[in-house]
């Protein structure tokens, strides 16, 4: 016999696909209105009790989910402040170190429902983190290119295109920020939007990817296509007769 079998995600799914997965006895839990990390606290929290609510909080403001029904109700009962403190030491200590080392200790600190700041060497990288920032936003303001609504520009080396793309708004003011970065034959483009954006990134993104030979999806202000290189340029003229 095998286990009970839990798909919790925040991501859209086709129907037809949930509907055979369900006749093959896996639960499906799917939200797109919360984070996958309360999803998965709503799930199980009987068992985590009111500290995996602290962690589920984490994750509802690290991937801006702390408006979601659930999300919300979890954060009303908290110090908001000091939840935000401790998720975003959390959030950037984990940009700024993707080793596995470094994720294994925060993973058992998380287990122990320790706070964020107790975790060895994570304000330092939190810290270091901003500064790098602070040096991309200065960055950007050189290199991105402006075209109405929509700024984009491609990302170097180790830089996240999630990060720049998000970097990007704050530096520049526009409504999308895109970044790209080159991966053997094809584009990854990350893309994200003000708060108050109208359109739905990912719905874009979905029929884009598609058209121009790739894939792609997401939120509704944050999203990501894959792209063959060759149709980059005409993707991005595409997008920007959308957004403008």
């Amino acid at each position: 016999d095998f286990s009970e079998v839990n798909i919790i995600d925040h991501h859209q799914m086709s129907p037809d696909l949930m509907e055979r997965l369900v006749q093959n006895g896996f639960n499906i839990t799917l939200d797109t209105r919360d984070c996958a990390g309360v999803l998965v606290y709503q799930e199980f929290k009987e068992a985590l009790g009111r500290e995996g609510a602290r962690i589920a909080a984490y994750a509802a403001i690290s991937d801006m989910f702390e408006n979601g029904p659930l999300g919300s109700e979890i954060l009303a009962k908290m110090d908001r402040k000091f939840a935000q403190h401790e998720a975003q030491i959390l959030t950037h200590a984990l940009s700024m170190d993707q080793t596995i080392d470094f994720k294994r200790r925060v993973m058992d600190a998380l287990a122990q429902f320790s706070y964020p700041h107790r975790i060895e060497g994570a304000v330092d990288l939190a810290i270091a983190c901003l500064e790098e920032m602070a040096q991309l936003k200065e960055f950007i303001k050189e290199k991105a290119i402006i075209k109405g609504r929509l700024a984009y520009m491609e990302a170097e080396g180790e830089q996240s295109t999630g990060g720049i793309a998000n970097l990007i708004i704050d530096a520049l003011g526009v409504d999308v920020g895109l970044s790209y970065k080159i991966n053997e034959e094809f584009y990854n483009l990350s893309l994200r939007g003000e708060k108050e954006l109208d359109e739905h990134l990912g719905h874009i993104c979905k029929r884009l990817g598609t058209k121009y030979e790739g894939f792609g999806g997401g939120h509704k202000r944050a999203s990501g296509i894959k792209i063959p290189s060759e149709n980059l340029v005409p993707l991005i003229n595409e997008l920007l007769g959308i957004l403008n």
